[in-house]
């Protein structure tokens, strides 16, 4: 009888220690999986710290979005703190604008994802006078051909600045300075815009 007991504690103790093996077995295992799906930070350039990251996300390519498209149009020199010498309106390929449409005072903006602003910086030599700045911003813009328009109210000079964004955010554009215009005069410029390639600009 006392055998039997003790044949019975070690039949217990066996399928104990055989449990706690193949447990200790499981979380090997499950360790190296694991380590062979990550990587120490450590052994990634510039990044401090031993945690692991999956190198998966470490292998994903770099993200690409749709590009954009800022222009921006400033005068110097035009009398009043806040007087612009001309307007700014941007249209697209379905005639749908973002800007200042002077035929009726107001803003617009009905081209997706753009927005248009004004701002004035007071000359701090010269009181009430400084340079007014007309600014249109577009993220992630159809591809397809746009068409600025500058339209002057009164006599000057003014500059303007067309930049593009392609899908990785390399820059693309023209730069026009010291462009002369008079009252009632209208320049048009169109751009050309390719998320693959970025943005041409063309005076028309």
């Amino acid at each position: 009888m006392l055998y039997a007991r003790s044949g019975g504690m070690f039949m217990l103790a066996l399928a104990i220690a055989t449990t706690l093996a193949c447990g200790s077995d499981k979380t090997r295992t499950t360790e190296k999986a694991a380590s062979a799906d990550s990587v120490p930070v450590a052994s990634v350039p510039g990044v401090a710290g031993s945690a692991a990251i999956d190198t998966a996300a470490a292998r994903a390519p770099v993200r690409q979005d749709g590009g954009a498209i800022s222009v921006v149009f400033s005068s110097n020199g035009v009398g009043a703190l806040g007087e612009f010498i001309a307007t700014l309106l941007i249209s697209d390929a379905h005639g749908r604008r973002t800007g200042f449409n002077p035929a009726t005072g107001q803003v617009v903006q009905e081209i997706p994802r753009a927005w248009y602003s004004d701002e004035t910086i007071e000359d701090p030599e010269e009181e009430g006078s400084g340079a007014a700045t007309r600014t249109i911003e577009m993220t992630t813009p159809e591809p397809g051909t746009y068409t600025l328009t500058v339209r002057a109210m009164a006599e000057g000079t003014y500059d303007l600045s067309i930049r593009g964004y392609d899908a990785r955010l390399e820059p693309s554009g023209g730069e026009f300075s010291g462009v002369a215009i008079g009252s009632g005069e209208v320049h048009s410029y169109i751009l050309t815009f390719d998320p693959a390639s970025g943005i041409t600009v063309a005076p028309r």
